[in-house]
């Protein structure tokens, strides 16, 4: 075998594109064989591949994104790969974005695999260089160019979620998406939450209807990732850099904006010399910027599947819902989504923002925290208990009264509601 591969190999390089595609083709049919993996390993073909992923003829192109999903599907080959070549996944993340590229479903499925392992992870990241964030910055630019009713773009990118969700697994990865100081990565994100396709539309075995899926579920994988930043300590150096944005904002609203020509002492002032102990008094404050941005639009749309239209609850509930929610988010004809695993991730996420730790961000403004989030202004016990009569499935149910009953356990601190 480690011969034949060796013979393989000299042809991938050869002039002629004919000679080069029968051999690409020869590796993408033993590559399914996860015996063969190994000698793929030690010979380094890895690296012959990445390089012909962009060569000019578009048959050798996804010929060597199919080897490299079978061979990206073993763990042993990433860490090898990446180990001794750092910069491939550069070079699928620039042919990603290429316009030229027609095999753009297959490299994204390259990265999903290797980012499901820590070096590919830290590779993406790029954690502790001058370019830390810069691919999920790109990553998320493309998330935002996707037109969901294009079944051709979705068709395409429906794997390209599950990229950032695996960056999301690492602590960094999430504070990254969270991070106030860079508005919120996470809101390139949050439109793609508010989409509930009837999936019965399309014919049962219909490749699309799968894709859809795929697509809409690992962009709620990233929010319930994102979601366990709350009983994570945030970065030093991003609750430095969010106090003197804070201190500057509102020094400009005390001042006027007429100053601006101190503008270039900013970096000279003390606010960056605050002291960690100062920083750690103010967690609590970070994650209230963190998760009640532009009137608590994301606890929105997390509660979104869950809701139903407005006249379908007591008028007691509607009027005292805020005209927002009521507005976008219970219009007369909507229904909660028809998706159990939606719905599921949705209670998990409002389970985990709920979870604060007293710990973390202090025993009373925990509890301030929690009311903030979701119980002032929204009654999400009462809307919790609405859904609860509705909801067909025993355990979805279950886990919605746990929440509720957790809420209901905290609302001795109500009266500190106006403190935040």
């Amino acid at each position: 075998m480690e011969e034949n591969l060796r013979q393989i190999q000299e042809f991938s390089r050869h002039a002629r594109p004919d000679v080069r595609l029968e051999a690409v083709k020869i590796w993408s049919g033993l590559s399914l064989d996860a015996q063969s993996h190994p000698f793929f390993t030690k010979l380094k073909i890895g690296n012959d591949l990445v390089r012909l992923l962009s060569d000019s003829n578009g048959e050798i192109v996804k010929h060597s994104a199919t080897t490299l999903v079978n061979l990206s599907t073993n763990p042993n080959f990433v860490d090898y790969f990446l180990g001794t070549n750092k910069s491939s996944l550069e070079v699928i993340i620039k042919e990603i974005r290429s316009s030229g590229n027609s095999q753009k479903d297959l490299l994204i499925k390259i990265l999903v695999n290797c980012t499901r392992e820590a070096i590919g992870r830290t590779i993406v990241l790029q954690e502790n260089t001058p370019l830390f964030g810069l691919n999920v910055v790109r990553l998320l630019h493309m998330l935002e160019s996707i037109d969901i009713k294009n079944s051709q773009q979705i068709s395409t990118y429906h794997h390209l979620p599950y990229i950032i969700v695996n960056l999301c697994q690492e602590r960094m990865g999430r504070q990254l998406l969270m991070e106030p100081n860079r508005r919120l990565l996470l809101k390139y994100v949050i439109p793609y939450m508010d989409y509930n396709i009837n999936y019965d539309a399309f014919e049962p075995n219909a490749p699309i209807k799968q894709q859809y899926q795929i697509f809409h579920q690992g962009i709620w994988d990233i929010v319930r990732n994102c979601c366990f930043a709350i009983n994570e300590k945030p970065d030093e150096k991003f609750m430095r850099q969010w106090w003197k944005n804070k201190v500057q904002v509102q020094s400009n609203e005390t001042n006027g904006d007429d100053n601006d020509d101190n503008d270039n002492d900013n970096d000279n002032d003390d606010t960056n010399d605050i002291s960690s102990a100062d920083l750690e008094l103010r967690i609590g404050e970070y994650f209230c910027d963190l998760f009640c941005f532009e009137e608590n639009l994301l606890l929105y749309e997390i509660l979104n599947p869950l809701l139903g239209g407005i006249y379908s609850y007591r008028n007691s509930i509607r009027q005292a819902l805020p005209a927002r929610l009521q507005t976008r988010y219970m219009k007369l004809n909507k229904a909660r989504f028809d998706s159990e695993w939606i719905r599921k991730c949705s209670l998990q996420c409002l389970g985990l923002l709920i979870s604060v730790k007293k710990s973390l961000v202090g025993e009373s403004f925990a509890s301030v925290f929690v009311q903030h989030l979701l119980v002032q202004n929204l009654l999400l016990p009462k809307l919790l208990k609405e859904y609860e009569m509705w909801e067909p499935k025993e355990d979805l149910a279950r886990l919605s009264k746990k929440i509720r009953k957790s809420l209901l356990r905290s609302s001795q601190v109500l009266f500190f509601l106006f403190f935040c």
